[in-house]
């Protein structure tokens, strides 16, 4: 075999198709415009671009669909009850419902504690959050035990004190 190099937008289009075809996957009520906003405001530019494309830079394929999660978040394309954020920011398939996260709990030294993997994203993160009454919910009062590669939050079990613990997918601030 041998190979042969080629340039130009036409070489890109199947590329750019493909993400954008995931982007549908994940979030199937898009209109074609939400999702060329979704992959525009997730491009890679550069001045060497500038004034030969559109967009003055290359397309980033995870920018763009990590984007269509976090405008999203509770977004659940596999039906599995576990959101497509959450399953993007603990490295689990969206397009799988065998494929979820595995969320543990324990008490543990009077402290209940919730864990799930998680792994590093520039677009979003997760955080334990602690309420006592299912309404408000905060993570002030919650430890964090964290291990690289997973997230750990406890809270001290208290007598006569409800204290329930979640997990929730925060986008990083622009």
């Amino acid at each position: 075999g041998s190979y042969t190099y080629f340039t130009g937008t036409s070489q890109a289009t199947a590329y750019v198709a493909a993400v954008c075809g995931a982007i549908k996957y994940a979030n199937p009520q898009w209109t074609p415009t939400q999702i060329k906003a979704a992959v525009l405001e997730s491009v890679v530019t550069s001045t060497s671009y500038q004034g030969i494309c559109v967009s003055g830079g290359r397309l980033n394929a995870v920018r763009a669909i990590a984007r269509s999660f976090v405008q999203n978040p509770p977004m659940d394309t596999d039906g599995d009850q576990v959101p497509n954020m959450i399953e993007y920011l603990a490295g689990t398939l969206i397009s799988d419902p065998g494929s979820t996260p595995v969320i543990t709990h324990e008490i543990l030294g009077g402290v209940f504690r919730i864990s799930i993997p998680i792994v590093a994203r520039p677009e979003a993160f997760l955080q334990v959050e602690t309420s006592n009454n299912l309404d408000n919910w905060g993570t002030t009062g919650v430890t964090d035990f964290s291990v690289p590669g997973m997230l750990i939050g406890g809270t001290p079990l208290l007598p006569s004190t409800n204290s329930f613990l979640r997990i929730k997918a925060v986008p990083t601030p622009p």
